[in-house]
């Protein structure tokens, strides 16, 4: 145990900041980070679009972090009763957002730091729950 707290306390090696220097500075890096960057722009606007289609969820444009927060008041459910269904139903993991305090009993998160397919076949899973409960 001491050998591990001497390296988690103490600072990072000379060369190891060397090489994080050089790698921020290489123009490789700054492709990589632009196409994750690309990426979750898609994925997000894959998620809003997708989310605009089902009656009953109101999505809430993310300006930051990799999640979309949505009301699903319009549902009957609260966020933490939606998510359980969800997840128990359609294997489709949410968070709900009361965990963050506030005023969110409402509200649920979707990730976006996912592959394009297992998104679109969550909006698909989603959907579906949504419209099965609206009979």
């Amino acid at each position: 145990l001491i050998a591990l707290s001497a390296c988690l306390a103490g600072e990072v090696q000379r060369y190891i900041q060397k090489g994080l220097v050089d790698s921020l500075e290489d123009p490789q890096t700054e492709k990589e980070v632009q196409a994750m960057l690309d990426a979750f722009a898609r994925r997000r606007q894959a998620i809003l679009t997708g989310l605009e289609k089902i009656p009953g969820l109101t999505p809430i444009t993310p300006r930051g972090a990799f999640y979309v927060t949505v009301d699903v008041s319009a549902t009957g459910m609260n966020g933490m009763d939606f998510a359980n269904r969800l997840l128990e139903e359609k294997f489709v993991a949410t968070v709900p957002a009361i965990a963050f305090g506030g005023d969110t009993a409402s509200l649920i998160r979707i990730s976006y730091a996912a592959s394009d397919e297992d998104i679109q076949e969550g909006l698909k899973r989603l959907e579906a729950f949504v419209r099965e409960r609206k009979g």
